[in-house]
Formats: structure tokens, sequence, C-alpha cells
């Protein structure tokens, strides 16, 4: 179903996320598709993202990376929550709404986007322990999973949070109950999955943690979406249930997060 631009503009203002009319018209159906998702639905606010990242204890931090950072509305919520925020994503059209959205959005922070680590002044092969936390939001399952979790222990200082989290299987057989238009890009990561490949696959909750501790990280915490925590449980604040989403679907699991730490 093709998405309503005036009903998406509006949703997406009533949340505080102003794009002008024009700003829709370089965009997919499939970008429409998620900006509704991600941004105008009840809930996903930037106090909304915020409190989720105080659940999470990824606040009053020095400097920060995005990797994969969307429209940036989680690049904007850590920015006004720490000190230098770096929103990274090749996906030039959702670079250019981040950008937009953040010369609308003040934080308290600094936030730059760009393409690559040297856009947003990070040094690559000089930058060992430059980074005190990562933040890494449904797109670790596209990337080269050694080579980034290898770079992502490089990037952090000993101590340094990772927050990682990924589709499992029923979360993509949802979506080819949405659309059968899925199933392409979806028998391609099952395809690469299980001839051994670590880019565009289809993860499973151990496949996943057995990444993360290969590549020098402790695991803190790990659970479906919206559960885990670098805080201790007491200290958890209360959750925005409108940002909670499906754990199961058809009985499979759909999201796996894993909170960890540089040994």
């Amino acid at each position: 179903m093709k998405t309503d631009l005036e009903t998406l503009s509006q949703a997406m203002s009533a949340n505080g996320w102003h794009m002008a009319s024009d700003a829709f018209s370089a965009l997919t159906e499939l970008d429409h598709e998620g900006l509704y998702e991600e941004l105008a639905k009840q809930g996903r606010d930037l106090e909304g993202f915020k409190s989720r990242l105080r659940y999470l204890g990824m606040t009053g931090l020095d400097k920060v990376l995005d990797f994969g950072c969307g429209f940036g509305q989680w690049s904007l919520a850590l920015g006004d929550l720490n000190s230098s925020v770096f929103g990274v994503d090749k996906a030039a059209r959702r670079l250019d709404i981040a950008k937009l959205l953040s010369s609308k959005t003040e934080t308290s922070g600094t936030v730059e986007f760009g393409e690559t680590l040297e856009d947003v002044g990070l040094r690559r092969g000089g930058a060992d322990g430059e980074l005190d936390a990562i933040f890494c939001y449904s797109v670790f399952m596209f990337v080269p999973g050694d080579f980034f979790m290898s770079e992502f222990a490089r990037l952090l200082r000993p101590g340094g949070k990772l927050y990682v989290m990924v589709d499992l299987p029923g979360w993509h057989m949802q979506r080819l109950t949405r659309s059968l238009n899925a199933l392409p890009g979806i028998s391609y990561m099952a395809a690469n999955t299980l001839i051994g490949r670590d880019r565009n696959i289809v993860y499973t909750r151990r496949s996943l943690e057995k990444r993360v501790k290969k590549h020098g990280f402790n695991i803190v915490d790990s659970g479906t979406d919206y559960s885990t925590s670098f805080k201790p449980v007491a200290e958890r604040e209360p959750q925005v249930d409108a940002l909670r989403l499906p754990q199961t679907f058809m009985g499979l699991p759909m999201l796996h997060e894993v909170c960890a730490t540089k040994k």
C-alpha cells in the first residue's frame, strides 16, 4: 500500500520531526514506509528515543558512534544525552534526511553525520580507543560481521559500551506476510547464511552473541528488543510502551539485542 505523504508529514510533525513536503520527493516508497515506522508512530519523538537510551544506560558519555544511523533519530537522541555523537550511514538519501532533521532539532551535544568515519572526523587506522560507546540498531546483519565487529573493538576504549540489535527469522517472516516483494531480499539473506557468509545474513540469537564474544567483548545483557540495559535492574527507568516492538511472530523470535563492553 502506497504511503500517503500528507498523512506522513502531519504525523511526523506531531512528533516534532519537521520536513518540507518537497523533501519527500527524492525518497523511495521504501523510505516513506521507513519514515512512517520509525518517526511517525506514537511515542517516536525525541523524548521517546531519549527515554529508551536512558533505560539502556547510554548517557553521559564523551564520544558515541551511531553506526548505520539511517534517518538520524537515534543520533539526535544520543546527542541530547552525550557530548559528541557521530552518525554514519552509506544510504545517501537517508543521510540527507538525518542532516535535515538535525538542522531543525536542538541537542545539548554536537551531532555530525557522514557516509564514512573520516567524514565525521574519526581517523581510520589511527583511532584506537577513541570512542566511549557504539550504538548499532537494526543494521549489523547487512555488513561484513567479522570486519566491523573487529573495527568496533578497535575503536572503543577498554570498558567502552557496545549495543547491537539485529532482525531475527520472525522479523523476516512478518515482512513476507506484509508483502511478497520482500521475498527476493529475504531469500538472498537466507542463502548467504546457509553458505557461511557474514554479510546480508539472517542472524540467530546464538550466532550474534558468538560473534560479539569472538572479538573481545564481555556480554553484559542480551534479550529481545527494549529488554536489555547496561544498568542493574533496580536502576532502570520505566519503559515507554509505544516503543516496544513485538517479541515473536508465528512463534519465531523477531529481534535480539546485546549490551557488551570491551575487555
